[in-house]
């Protein structure tokens, strides 16, 4: 299972690329750099938001073929989903914008640390996911969007 020294590090990644931020390559991403960066970090701030608050009490696993696949595969398949509006990022964001996102991710990341394992959280394509299929999840979104900006970035 991954662990949140991992997220810690691809967070770095992604303020190190921020410098990068307008960068974009069409046939890569519809989105640049900026936006994969944002994207990530909204998703990390919103579901550590929904675990703060699940009754865990109600905590049921299901089986999810995708779920199993993903955490299996450590791997996203580029272009298959479209990200919830919730997480999509403002069309123009200026650097304030990007500050905001790392300070809120770090406190939010911070309070991760102390919540109980049976927190859940539903995602809209693995369903119910606890605390430590959280993290594995945000290990595997980051490294695919990086991924992605490594190949916007090569272009």
């Amino acid at each position: 299972m991954e662990n949140l020294n991992n997220i810690q590090l691809q967070i770095g990644y992604f303020k190190e690329a921020l410098k990068n931020s307008n960068k974009q390559n069409s046939k890569v991403s519809a989105g640049n750099v900026g936006w994969h960066i944002a994207h990530s970090l909204l998703v990390m701030i919103k579901l550590i938001s929904v675990l703060e608050t699940s009754d865990v009490a109600t905590f049921k696993p299901k089986f999810s073929l995708l779920k199993w696949a993903m955490f299996t595969f450590n791997k996203i398949p580029r272009g298959k989903r479209k990200a919830p509006q919730v997480v999509q990022p403002p069309q123009e964001m200026e650097d304030a914008y990007f500050e905001g996102l790392f300070l809120k991710v770090n406190d939010k990341i911070n309070l991760l640390e102390n919540l109980s394992p049976n927190s859940k959280a539903q995602h809209p394509a693995l369903g119910l996911i606890n605390k430590d299929e959280t993290i594995k999840f945000f290990y595997v979104h980051n490294k695919h969007h990086l991924a992605i900006i490594e190949d916007i970035m090569a272009a």
